[in-house]
């Protein structure tokens, strides 16, 4: 690792200056106020990059000091082996600058930021999908409709799109909002692996990325959670008991919400149909038997006349 030592009052000799910038160039070099250092010890003690060390330096400096505005930034201070126990960064392999330094470099990083990128965040927390929750349904079944109605990607036929009065929901009922964790399935040494039926008499292979278990009317029930091969978005199909008589017969999907506390929420209020509820131009994967609910799910989107 790289250790500075700082000269009191004698900078490098010239003579030493002139042998060092006769083998590389670019080395006379300052980080922030601290004075020079000593090139023979630097040089004996570390190998330089072919490309110059003063680069070397710069890039090694705004790792070190983005690393440590993250931790400025972040809501979840706490202590790590990054800081001593008085909270002066002590990067491994460097001496700690002391307090008055320390808050020198902080309070010009800070500056820094702030004039050129404006206000630090404060976190990256996740807004909670249930703040509201009345309100965000009604939205997301409006927006929905006006996909159907006006969007070119509508999955009904013109003709269709002119007549549109709009999909049929159950009324919300925030008990079918469900909040959990994901169990996710181990990938080493080898994946599980799920194939589903489409309804072009095909079958589609995905990855089995976890299982949900959630509660309703004192039993336990789970669900699984699927991926794309070579996607990285989840994908969750499921069947309930009123598959064919109110909702779509061969199933619906569900949306996965993440929430601030790094739980999910699954709401059955925004259970959706596949688009070849709609139109056969599509192919659609369906749920298999380990998907089927064992219960009636009245919640979210109903059947299509």
């Amino acid at each position: 690792m790289l250790h500075f030592r700082v000269r009191s009052t004698h900078p490098a000799s010239p003579r030493m200056a002139d042998r060092i910038d006769s083998n590389r160039s670019g080395f006379n070099f300052t980080l922030d106020r601290l004075q020079q250092i000593r090139y023979t010890e630097l040089l004996q003690r570390q190998k330089v990059p072919p490309r110059g060390l003063s680069e070397w330096v710069d890039r090694t400096r705004e790792a070190k000091f983005s690393q440590l505005a993250d931790k400025m930034t972040s809501s979840r201070s706490s202590p790590s082996q990054d800081f001593n126990g008085d909270r002066t960064p002590c990067f491994p392999g460097h001496r700690s600058f002391g307090p008055k330094w320390t808050l020198f470099i902080l309070a010009g990083l800070a500056l820094f930021l702030l004039s050129s990128k404006g206000a630090l965040p404060l976190s990256n927390a996740v807004e909670d999908p249930m703040v509201q929750r009345e309100e965000r349904l009604r939205a997301f079944r409006k927006e929905r409709d006006r996909f159907f109605r006006e969007d070119a990607r509508s999955p009904l036929k013109e003709n269709e799109r002119k007549n549109f009065k709009g999909l049929f929901y159950y009324a919300v009922d925030l008990r079918y909002a469900m909040i959990g964790t994901i169990e996710k399935y181990p990938v080493e040494p080898k994946a599980f692996y799920a194939t589903l039926p489409t309804s072009k008499g095909t079958a589609r292979r995905y990855v089995k990325y976890g299982r949900f278990k959630f509660g309703w009317e004192g039993k336990e029930h789970v669900l699984q959670i699927y991926r794309p091969l070579g996607g990285s978005e989840l994908f969750l199909p499921f069947k309930d008991q009123t598959a064919g008589a109110e909702t779509y017969s061969q199933g619906r999907y569900l949306n996965i919400e993440p929430m601030p506390d790094g739980r999910v929420l699954i709401d059955f209020n925004r259970a959706f149909n596949p688009f070849c509820q709609y139109s056969e131009n599509y192919t659609c994967p369906f749920a298999t038997e380990e998907n089927w609910l064992r219960i009636a799910v009245r919640a979210g989107e109903k059947k299509f006349p």
